[in-house]
């Protein structure tokens, strides 16, 4: 069993907490008074597959695209309603894109990036954090919600 505060796996102890009654362990059964020991239970595990954890990749533009994208395209000589043409798009989008105004999405980017020859698309990998993953199993406690007053 765990403890309903910290979430150790100790022995517990029913505590009452402000009038509240927890299963807390030793250490968080001193903000309030303990009742009584809780007894444990025969253990039977259920075995679970370690889980591996998959890094999560999102793709996302650049902070300075609009300065990337300008200044390959002023590289290479061209005005922007060339470029526009040569790309297939409108040369309005290109020049809000240019001044920041519009911020393309990752098919445009990618497909900017392939004429320019610059890199607009970055790749971020989230991994989770073992409090991500405690929570998101179901063991979230109250430890993990609230901040406890020291006396």
């Amino acid at each position: 069993m765990h403890c309903e505060i910290c979430g150790a796996e100790t022995q517990l102890y029913l505590t009452s907490v402000e009038g509240t009654t927890l299963k807390l362990c030793n250490k968080c059964s001193s903000h309030g008074t303990v009742q009584k020991t809780v007894q444990k239970l025969p253990e039977h595990r259920i075995t679970q597959p370690i889980q591996k954890i998959v890094p999560e990749v999102e793709e996302v533009i650049v902070e300075n695209y609009a300065d990337i994208m300008r200044q390959a395209r002023e590289k290479r000589g061209l005005k922007q309603e060339d470029f526009a043409k040569l790309v297939n798009e409108k040369e309005s989008l290109i020049h809000h894109i240019e001044t920041s105004r519009i911020r393309p999405d990752i098919k445009l980017g990618r497909k900017l990036e392939h004429f320019l020859g610059v890199k607009l698309v970055e790749e971020l990998t989230y991994h989770e954090s073992p409090q991500t993953q405690r929570k998101d199993a179901g063991m979230l406690t109250l430890g993990d919600i609230v901040t406890i007053k020291k006396r």
